[in-house]
């Protein structure tokens, strides 16, 4: 487990701004805390191995100098920074076959420096199977990846959906000598 802290003075962000373009902006004073926090698991045996990694991360991000356009009261939340994020990934291997469940969790992220507008929270998964064999000195990874495996609806950047369920065939080789 980790936890942070930083006091940023003057700190530039990029952010979209009028017509599509991303523009820097000094956004003053801003507090950003946190924790991050790792939970590996792992079983094995002869032939068969399994677990799971999952990784969770807190972050407080705080604009202390408010801009002109936020009125006065309360504190406010950094636009795109989400206050939660878990990405876990849960594996299974038997021989030379394996498979992998990995599902990501994204919280809301505001949209505007007063907070009154906000992208909801996301959940995305990927499905991987997938077999590793030898050929002489060669070393073969063959998988086929399911991206967005739900086919969740979701942006991460405003305006800006990301792509459906999708399909990813590798083929990998390595020289073993």
């Amino acid at each position: 487990m980790t936890i942070f802290g930083n006091s940023i003075t003057n700190m530039i962000k990029w952010a979209p701004g009028e017509f599509s373009y991303w523009e820097p902006l000094n956004i003053g004073h801003v507090n950003t805390s946190g924790i991050e926090s790792v939970v590996d698991l792992l079983w094995s045996g002869t032939d068969f191995e399994t677990g799971i990694k999952t990784l969770y991360t807190y972050t407080r991000a705080i604009n202390r100098k408010k801009p002109a356009e936020i009125s006065p009261g309360g504190k406010y939340r950094l636009v795109y920074v989400p206050e939660n994020q878990i990405n876990s990934r849960l594996f299974a291997r038997y021989k030379s076959y394996y498979s992998v469940f990995i599902t990501c969790f994204t919280g809301r992220r505001y949209l505007t420096p007063d907070n009154t507008s906000y992208l909801p929270g996301y959940i995305y998964n990927d499905l991987v199977l997938g077999r590793k064999f030898m050929v002489t000195d060669f070393a073969f990874d063959l998988s086929l990846t399911t991206g967005n495996l739900f086919n969740s609806s979701y942006q991460v950047i405003a305006y800006y959906p990301m792509p459906g369920r999708s399909f990813n065939l590798r083929l990998s080789m390595n020289i073993t000598k």
